[in-house]
């Protein structure tokens, strides 16, 4: 979601509705909250100024390089909703030991992924 501010709260107050609606309902997703509409983001480290008004592929065969090298973002908001209320959920063990649990898991993983994307990335 990108919301437009006018520096203390955002502008078009339905579509502040509707965010505020669709968290509370569980659904994750990226906001990003701007006074200056020159610019989107997809994500916490990558947003995309407008400069021009022109057609811009989505193939990813423009040659314009955005992102980062070895860069894997965890979705804390998702990781806690798969703690609380995933498949394995265990009633008996304390909701901050199941995040805890889990988000060790997942770094633990990045971690391996890290390695193997350098290891390709220099062989």
């Amino acid at each position: 979601m990108a919301l437009l501010t006018d520096g203390k709260d955002v502008i078009d107050k339905n579509y502040k509705d509707l965010t505020t609606e669709m968290y509370a309902k569980g659904h994750s997703f990226f906001t990003y909250l701007s006074d200056n509409p020159d610019s989107l983001a997809s994500c916490c480290r990558l947003r995309n100024q407008i400069n021009e008004n022109v057609f811009s592929f989505t193939n990813g065969l423009t040659g314009v390089q955005t992102g980062s090298c070895n860069v894997i973002t965890i979705n804390l908001n998702r990781l806690t909703q798969d703690a609380c209320r995933g498949h394995e959920f265990d009633s008996s063990v304390h909701p901050y030991v199941r995040i805890k649990n889990l988000l060790t898991e997942v770094v633990e993983r990045v971690h391996k992924y890290h390695i193997a994307y350098k290891t390709m990335l220099y062989e």
